[in-house]
């Protein structure tokens, strides 16, 4: 039996690879079209049509804010403008893929795009509308944003009242009170905590009972002075730390702070003439600075 040919067999094999060589992927058509975002929830979500190395452009009737992809590394391109968003697949996605664009507009509003493979046809630019919004919803978003703005108001309002009344525990630090102002000094001791009374004023004025004490640390451990609790409690008197340092008191370190008693109106002390302690302490309550039998009426002792 006779060998084929060596031109036959060359002819075979060019047969063979014309015969499964992949046949060419067909030009897909470029669309321009129209779309509605954020229509009903019983709507499927709109689709964008991509394609590897083809541009796709989306605009907007709104300004965007933001806009995320999933698979963000396969795109060569996400731009986002005012009113548009510029994308371009880097590769082909499968044809069962969606990949989801989340956008954000400057309005607040959010919508969900997927992108999508299609055999024939890509989508080059897109226009999509927004609906206008009706008046139910413009009113619920102008309450809650009344209800935002009051809410900081009271905030605002709070904090100028917190700073208002920090006034007269940081002028008696400052010595910067009026003469007239009924002061009495405080006895200086040393404490079980291992904190000295270098030295020491209670200052009464019209509403407020103020302390300012000048400690030294005689611990091993620093201290901070955070917290000033009335023994009994005195219903409606407030109570605050005034402390600028705020740095931990080093052992053997000295410092300035001030205790404020914001007081009830006149005549509303649940307990008129009661003694009462007040400790100054620590974040533990571990440590703490006492004073004992201090009256909160307004009752001003006589000058010496």
């Amino acid at each position: 039996m006779s060998l084929p040919s060596t031109s036959w067999l060359a002819c075979a094999c060019l047969l063979w690879a014309a015969a499964t060589t992949a046949q060419p992927r067909p030009q897909r058509e470029k669309k321009e079209r129209q779309a509605t975002l954020l229509r009903g929830p019983a709507e499927p979500v709109p689709q964008v049509r991509v394609g590897a190395n083809v541009l796709t452009s989306l605009f907007f009737n709104a300004p965007l804010s933001s806009a995320q992809v999933e698979g963000r590394e396969r795109f060569t391109r996400l731009d986002v403008g005012e009113r548009a968003l510029y994308l371009e697949p880097a590769l082909e996605l499968a044809s069962t893929e969606r990949l989801a664009l989340h956008l954000t507009f400057a309005d607040g509003r959010e919508a969900v795009l997927l992108l999508v493979s299609h055999p024939s046809e890509v989508d080059t630019r897109v226009d999509f509308t927004l609906p206008e919004r009706s008046a139910e919803t413009c009113e619920r978003e102008l309450a809650t944003t009344l209800a935002h703005c009051e809410a900081q108001r009271r905030e605002l309002e709070d904090l100028q009242a917190r700073n208002a009344e920090a006034s007269p525990g940081l002028l008696a630090l400052a010595d910067s009170l009026d003469e007239d102002i009924q002061r009495e000094n405080l006895e200086v001791r040393d404490t079980p905590a291992m904190l000295h009374l270098v030295q020491g004023m209670t200052y009464r004025l019209r509403g407020w009972v103020v302390l300012t004490v000048h400690v030294q640390n005689t611990g091993k451990a620093p201290w901070t002075p955070v917290r000033a609790q009335l023994t009994p409690a005195a219903p409606g008197v407030r109570v605050r730390v005034v402390f600028p340092s705020q740095a931990a008191l080093a052992p053997g370190a000295q410092a300035s702070v001030a205790i404020e008693l914001k007081l009830p109106a006149p005549g509303a002390l649940h307990e008129p003439g009661a003694k009462h302690e007040l400790a100054l302490c620590d974040s533990t309550e571990a440590r703490c600075l006492l004073f004992s039998s201090l009256a909160l009426d307004e009752r001003r002792p006589a000058r010496p």
